[in-house]
């Protein structure tokens, strides 16, 4: 009896060492086994949507990621970071209009954050209109490094 005791406390201490989080995946930059994780996203909460969402980026799978940002701001996470990776996702998939709605609203959050004027400048670069992209560089350049 003690044998089969011992037997199943080292079974479950292996499972609970094999059993990682969504911010160990993330953490760990393990996209392809975060992504796993939101086969159920009604048991996420925003934070893990909006992590799930940004894996699905780095696999450049842009339409799961906006899934994915959707429902994390639709949960409750609405903040620069969802917003500007969002207008990441909408401009690789070349919906420029909407990719410059997400940026604009990440620079709201973040007003100074020269990372996202940057984006903002890339979609205006992306759609060939250099003199409002060098604008935007410009300003960008005024910020401080992020």
């Amino acid at each position: 009896m003690k044998q089969l005791r011992l037997l199943f406390l080292c079974c479950m201490l292996t499972v609970c060492s094999y059993s990682q989080t969504v911010t160990d995946l993330y953490e760990s930059k393990n996209y392809k086994e975060l992504v796993k994780l939101g086969e159920d996203p009604s048991r996420l909460n925003p934070e893990e949507l909006y992590r799930i969402g940004f894996a699905w980026y780095q696999l450049e799978n842009d339409d799961r990621a906006i899934l994915f940002y959707n429902m994390a701001i639709a949960k409750g996470k609405d903040d620069g970071a969802v917003h500007f990776y969002k207008g990441l996702s909408l401009r690789c998939k070349k919906d420029y209009v909407e990719a410059l709605k997400e940026i604009e609203l990440s620079l709201k959050w973040e007003p100074t954050n020269q990372e996202y004027m940057n984006e903002k400048g890339m979609v205006f670069f992306s759609q060939k209109q250099y003199d409002q992209a060098m604008a935007v560089f410009l300003q960008a350049e005024k910020l401080p490094n992020t």
